[in-house]
């Protein structure tokens, strides 16, 4: 090749793109989109890497490096589950048993069907002793503590409420017609009192104390009935609980506030304490509480101490404090206020008390999101967390309608996608595969295509392979050759295509290409028809990339029908979910003359967990079917033209905890991106003489057009194919059809010239902050000096 000078080089740039405009036009996309959209869109690449038959082996070389620099690029990127992923508490305890767990449809009480104690939640259901000396009994007796769930209450649901679940989902469900729980405190002997009168049962409590759900209670007042029995407990508890010294101040924080506490004074009788609060008196009666400068301050006990040369009473109080009343048959009463839902039971005999217990029933129904909890509201100890379902693989199975075609796709038990077609034709049936002629029907084991004169006119039937390990397959007859009795057959699943003997009179095995092993054809010379005999393996059912128990069967149909079932889906099962089975339908749109797609049904016996679920408030367009193997599926019942299922790999189930207020749930698994490479297409790599219509596919062309006859229909064919180059140069540019077809030009001065700019795109990550615009000029002098700049 022969140097020419810089300007020479500029003023040629413009000419070139001029006489190339009659094939190619000025590019509007650019080399930043490289090689992703321009050559890869979905990690599928589309083009032809195009060196020169007469090209030296340099440019056979940068070729392949370009190549591979490709393939790291050809990946398809998802979203996948982590495993099983499961939540923990750090303070409380998970509904959930190794093989018995809250499924769709389940109460809590499915998995936890006995009380809840101590050791379930050893802060909350602490075992204590109640210990009492006053009055004229004596008291030291250990009792436990119980939480028992309702046992139909705390379901696992799938549906949505424009109210209270504006999005469909899963939800923990708790009805307002049913207790959400009931809590036992039991003594493990009875508790003895004085009841000869109020005042005698009040001088045995007053002053003892009782754990409950995590906090500490001072009873402050005890009535009784008529028959001597308790029928009513006042208590005072508080965020702290302390004995204040006469005019020694408390500084505590509460509610975020900074307060001082002092005893100011107690009476004579015992019965009233003078608390300053920040400087604000008030004197309050033992057993009472007021609020003084915004703080709540109950008083328990008090006592008069007369110190040499001082007075220093003491007095307890509860700051922060709250009343709670438990009165036989009422409900709950919080600082004067009663809970509504609650109900109080007092247990006990004539001078004994044995249990207390109360229960809860929400006033409305509640409904909790994943991620959203309930604190019960009587003791505000406890939380229900409800943490979702646990996180599973998932696959999708698509099946969508475009006017008078409709595709389903899925993934095989090898992870290859499968696209199968339907087509309505103008008799207004609906066909398996792309028409209604024979070569353009896909046939299921057992059908077969007949044919009129010639068994070539079957080139072009496609058929459903399903191996013996389940393996789903579409094949198609490419080529019948009756003068060397052979057959053709490509994959269409696999992209590879394979050749075996076969006799057009008799039929019989054809060995496959791809794992695909061998089918039988059947041949009837005599009747014209080619029999798919043996095409299914041990069964018509093709397992996905998750569902190895169950799969997927293509209806047998063959033909056409107005209505038809498209595809049957099994799903697995385990422990007593899944093993339904779905039916999905086509049909025949007479209004429209296309093709619906029909709302999911299931095989009897068998129901869907929840059906025609709206998606939200704002959206009715589409609805969600789901099993309680939580297959779901999301279908467009406004335009019926798309049924997307999503199947787990192994029934989701709920995450539901039993905790302290202030508890953590830390969720295990989830999702992460998972790469998979898609392999270059072997025939990619073409030499310059097999392109005929160079605006006709995406090209990389490699070598300039002294080398490269489609590198020169790319720069117009000059006369001397050297011009525009110089030595220790090269370019890249970037070419658009009017077809929407682009083509990449890489070519140099000398076959090293060109091996540095294969190099720039091979590394193009490393070059991608100056592999911009529509040309850029590649110079160097090795491949470790390279250098990738703009056309001035």
């Amino acid at each position: 090749m022969k140097a020419i000078n810089t300007k020479k080089i500029v003023a040629l740039t413009t000419g070139l793109a001029m006489v190339g405009a009659t094939i190619f036009g000025a590019a509007a996309q650019d080399l930043s989109q490289y090689p992703s959209p321009l050559f890869i869109k979905d990690g599928v690449f589309d083009g032809s890497i195009v060196v020169g038959e007469a090209a030296k082996t340099s440019d056979v070389v940068g070729s392949i490096e370009l190549a591979a620099g490709l393939q790291t690029a050809a990946v398809k990127k998802t979203q996948v589950a982590v495993g099983a992923g499961s939540s923990t508490i750090d303070k409380g305890v998970k509904i959930d048993k190794t093989g018995t767990h809250v499924g769709l449809g389940k109460y809590l009480t499915s998995v936890q069907d006995t009380s809840l104690d101590d050791t379930d939640l050893p802060d909350l259901l602490t075992e204590g002793t109640f210990d009492e000396d006053e009055g004229e009994t004596k008291n030291t007796v250990d009792y436990t503590q119980e939480l028992t769930l309702n046992s139909n209450s705390g379901q696992l649901i799938f549906t949505q409420d424009d109210d209270d679940a504006p999005n469909a989902g899963a939800y923990l469900y708790f009805a307002d017609s049913a207790y959400m729980y009931n809590y036992t405190l039991e003594f493990d002997e009875d508790v003895e009192y004085d009841n000869t009168s109020s005042t005698t049962v009040n001088a045995d409590f007053e002053t003892a104390k009782l754990d409950i759900l995590g906090k500490t209670y001072t009873i402050t007042e005890v009535k009784i009935n008529t028959g001597g029995s308790i029928d009513k407990i006042t208590f005072l508890a508080g965020d702290t609980t302390r004995w204040l010294t006469q005019d020694e101040p408390l500084e505590r924080e509460l509610n975020g506030a900074e307060h001082t506490f002092t005893l100011v004074d107690v009476n004579e009788g015992e019965d009233k304490c003078g608390i300053s609060v920040d400087g604000t008196i008030q004197w309050i009666d033992v057993g009472s509480t007021k609020t003084v400068n915004g703080v709540q301050i109950g008083v328990t006990d008090a006592i008069v101490v007369h110190s040499a040369g001082k007075d220093t009473d003491v007095c307890e109080v509860n700051l922060g404090a709250t009343e709670l009343e438990l009165e036989d048959g009422q409900e709950v009463k919080l600082n004067g206020v009663d809970i509504e839902g609650s109900i109080v039971n007092i247990i006990g005999t004539g001078n004994t008390l044995q249990e207390l217990q109360f229960a809860y029933e929400p006033e409305d129904d509640v409904y909790l999101a994943a991620g959203e909890k309930f604190t019960e509201p009587l003791f505000d100890s406890f939380t229900f967390f409800f943490d979702g379902l646990n996180s599973q693989k998932t696959e999708m199975i698509d099946l969508t309608a475009s006017g008078t075609t409709a595709e389903l796709k899925f993934l095989n038990n090898d992870g290859k996608q499968v696209e199968v077609g339907w087509k309505l034709e103008d008799d207004n049936l609906i066909y398996l595969g792309s028409g209604s002629d024979i070569d353009e029907r896909i046939y299921l084991e057992g059908q077969v295509c007949d044919y009129t004169s010639s068994i070539t006119e079957c080139e072009g039937a496609q058929f459903f392979l399903i191996t013996s390990g389940g393996e789903a397959h579409v094949m198609e007859i490419t080529d019948f050759d009756t003068a060397d009795n052979k057959i053709t057959v490509k994959d269409l699943t696999y992209g590879s295509s394979s050749e075996d003997d076969f006799d057009e009179t008799t039929g019989g095995p054809v060995d496959l290409s791809s794992g695909a092993g061998q089918v039988t054809l059947t041949v009837n010379a005599t009747s014209g028809q080619i029999n798919f005999t043996e095409i299914s393996g041990n069964s018509n059912r093709a397992e996905t990339s998750l569902n190895d128990d169950g799969g997927i069967t293509l209806s047998g149909i063959q033909g056409g029908a107005a209505s038809r079932q498209a595809f049957s889906l099994l799903e697995e099962s385990d422990d007593n979910y899944g093993g339904l089975t779905w039916n999905v339908g086509l049909s025949f749109d007479s209004e429209d003359d296309d093709i619906n797609v029909n709302a999911p049904n299931l095989t009897s016996p068998g129901a869907f967990h929840a059906s025609a679920i709206d998606v939200s408030e704002d959206d009715d367009d589409n609805e969600y079917y789901v099993t309680n193997w939580t297959t779901t599926a999301l279908y467009d019942s406004e335009d019926d033209d798309s049924l997307k299922i999503e199947y787990p790999d192994e029934y989701r189930y709920a995450q539901v905890f039993i905790g302290d207020t202030e508890a953590a749930i830390t969720s295990a698994g989830g999702l992460i991106e998972a790469v998979e490479i898609q392999q270059i297409p072997v025939g990619s790599a073409k030499l310059d003489r097999d392109i005929a219509d160079v605006g006709a596919q995406n090209l990389i062309v490699v070598g300039g057009p002294c080398a490269n006859t489609v590198a020169a229909a790319l720069m117009g064919n000059p006369a001397d194919c050297a011009e525009g180059f110089q030595e220790g140069e090269g370019i890249i540019k970037l070419y658009e059809a009017s077809s929407g077809k682009v083509a990449v030009l890489a070519a140099g001065y000398s076959a090293m010239d060109t091996r540095r700019v294969t190099r720039v795109l091979a590394n193009y990550k490393d070059y991608a902050a100056n592999l911009k615009g529509s040309e850029v000029v590649v110079k160097g002098t090795s491949f470790a000096d390279i250098s990738v700049s703009s056309v001035a």
